[in-house]
């Protein structure tokens, strides 16, 4: 699974089929899909839904719409949990864990901690989150049941004050545990006020992206998370002013001025991300790859992805895409 750039992602519960089918689609243009089997799955349902998910897993390819996915998986403490972990665990997806607290609530039979994602939704998780990011792949704010765990009266503040230093401290713990991080959902999905300033305040504090929990959100997430005009116009002002400032024998003075602001070296990387092409623009350029190489014994010069045309002239704009990252 890649997982590079991704800004937005959104739940399907397993049990509901057609709300799954979309999501896989790719129709909502969420970046990744989280197929759920906790939270928004009856008691009754969770066996059908476990193998709904294997079943969705399992029918990922190259040339899937959508082939970042991961299973939020219910609690190991529960029986639900242990049987969806036992089916799951070596599917070559991520698991995200609910209610992660304490590094030990990470199950050690995986080996590569990118394939252990962690949702943290608890006082306790909070303040355990650096030693948790270091175990796991993604932290996962879960602001609904935190905000219970705080006792907080509802509705909480739109600009979401009380949370504010659980959200700094997941996104410290992530960066120094280099783990990916990903806002809480946000529970408004007909007034898209809310989710629209929650996702701005999300990409300010640094998360990598926001989960959602309905199509409906996820322009506003995929917006929140790009660049905005402006930005990519003064990162291509830094790039062309700090290449224009290397000496002749190769060295660099280490500065520049751009509008009267001071550019070092560490802002140059964080510049270049704004070149650096979307999730869903690496996955089509690695399907069209793939199915130009399928086709090369009796090469038609045409090959079809998602029922658009692909000729040669595209595939070499894939592989540049490819080479980039």
């Amino acid at each position: 699974m890649l997982f590079k750039k991704v800004r937005s992602g959104l739940f399907a519960p397993a049990s509901n089929a057609k709300v799954l089918a979309k999501a896989m689609s790719g129709v909502t243009q969420a970046d990744f899909v989280v197929i759920d089997l906790e939270d928004s799955v009856h008691p009754d349902d969770k066996g059908t839904a476990r193998q709904a998910a294997l079943s969705a897993v399992r029918a990922i390819d190259v040339h899937s719409p959508i082939r970042n996915v991961v299973v939020r998986v219910n609690s190991l403490r529960t029986k639900a949990g242990q049987a969806d972990f036992e089916l799951l665990r070596n599917e070559g997806v991520p698991l995200l864990f609910p209610k992660v607290e304490v590094p030990n609530d990470i199950p050690t039979q995986v080996r590569e901690k990118q394939m252990i994602w962690a949702m943290i939704e608890t006082a306790t998780g909070v303040m355990n989150a650096a030693g948790v990011a270091e175990a796991v792949g993604a932290l996962v704010a879960g602001t609904q049941d935190l905000g219970a765990d705080l006792r907080l009266p509802k509705p909480v503040p739109l600009d979401r004050a009380p949370f504010l230093y659980a959200l700094g401290a997941i996104v410290c713990a992530a960066r120094a545990g280099n783990a990916l991080c990903f806002d809480s959902v946000c529970a408004s999905f007909k007034d898209l006020e809310p989710v629209e300033a929650e996702a701005r305040q999300a990409a300010a504090h640094g998360f990598d992206g926001k989960t959602c929990i309905h199509p409906a959100q996820v322009p506003a997430v995929n917006a929140a998370f790009s660049p905005s005009a402006d930005a990519v116009e003064r990162a291509r002002a830094i790039v062309a002013a700090w290449a224009a400032a290397a000496r002749e024998d190769g060295t660099h003075p280490g500065i520049v001025t751009i509008s009267g602001t001071m550019v070092e070296e560490l802002h140059v990387p964080a510049v270049n991300a704004a070149f650096s092409p979307s999730a869903d623009a690496v996955e089509r350029a690695r399907a069209i790859v793939a199915a130009w190489a399928a086709a090369a014994r009796t090469h038609p010069g045409i090959v079809t992805i998602s029922g658009t045309m692909v000729e040669e002239l595209h595939v070499r704009d894939a592989q540049r895409i490819l080479s980039s990252i």
